[in-house]
C-alpha cells in the first residue's frame, strides 16, 4: 500500500468544524486564561536541568520501560522516547518536591 498523493490526502483531512467548544474558538473568545507567565515557565523548565539524577535511578527507569515493553510484547521501538519521558517526569516530581533524585 502506498501513501496517497498530497492533493488526495488534503481531501481526506478536512478542517474540523469550528464549534463553540473548539479550542480555537475558546481561545479567540478569551475564555482560556493563562495560569503562569511565560518568563516563569522558561525559568521552571531551565530548573529541571539542574536536578541531579543518580545513575541508579536512571538505570531503574530504563529497566522499567524495557520490562513494560517486553511484557506487552511491543517491538521495542518506544525505548528512548519512553525512557526520556519517564526521566522528565522524575525530574518534574523532584522539582515539585524540592529535591534531587
Amino acid at each position: 500500500m502506498h501513501a496517497p498523493e498530497r492533493a488526495d490526502e488534503l481531501l481526506l483531512c478536512p478542517a474540523p468544524p469550528m464549534t463553540k467548544d473548539a479550542p480555537e474558538t475558546l481561545l479567540a473568545q478569551g475564555v482560556v486564561q493563562p495560569v503562569i507567565r511565560r518568563e516563569d515557565l522558561v525559568e521552571l523548565r531551565a530548573s529541571l536541568a539542574a536536578i541531579t539524577l543518580r545513575d541508579e535511578l536512571l538505570a531503574y527507569l530504563v529497566d522499567v520501560r524495557a520490562r513494560h515493553t517486553n511484557a506487552r510484547k511491543h517491538s521495542g521501538r518506544r525505548g528512548p522516547r519512553a525512557s526520556q519521558s519517564l526521566i522528565m517526569a522524575a525530574r518534574a516530581y523532584a522539582a515539585m518536591s524540592g529535591r534531587d533524585l
